[in-house]
């Protein structure tokens, strides 16, 4: 694949359109998978994060984070990011749900 080379017309983007979250969601995405570079993206969805995203963004971002975490083993961010979701999300399914895994995380981890 050419993922270098779409991270690279991402990054060009960015410097013109620092704003457009989709564009820093999308390349965060590249660099969890196709790119192999976790701590890239975990940085670039954090800044997405930080930077007044639409309620649609900051739901991607969470799960994003989410998934991140798990995969790399990462229990600590990811017990923290599932607590976020149940605690940002209150009433949801998806907030159940995250609310069950970190249960499920706390009783295996003693």
């Amino acid at each position: 694949g050419r993922y270098t080379e779409a991270a690279d017309s991402f990054r060009e983007h960015l410097t013109l359109h620092s704003e457009d979250h989709d564009a820093r969601i999308a390349l965060a995405g590249l660099c969890a998978t196709h790119l192999a570079d976790p701590r890239a993206a975990e940085r670039i969805y954090l800044e997405v994060r930080a930077s007044q995203p639409s309620p649609r963004q900051e739901w991607v971002v969470s799960q994003a984070l989410i998934d991140l975490h798990r995969k790399s083993g990462d229990r600590g961010r990811h017990m923290a990011e599932l607590a976020r979701m149940a605690d940002r999300y209150r009433g949801t399914k998806a907030a159940d749900a995250a609310k069950r895994v970190l249960q499920e995380l706390k009783r295996d981890g003693g």
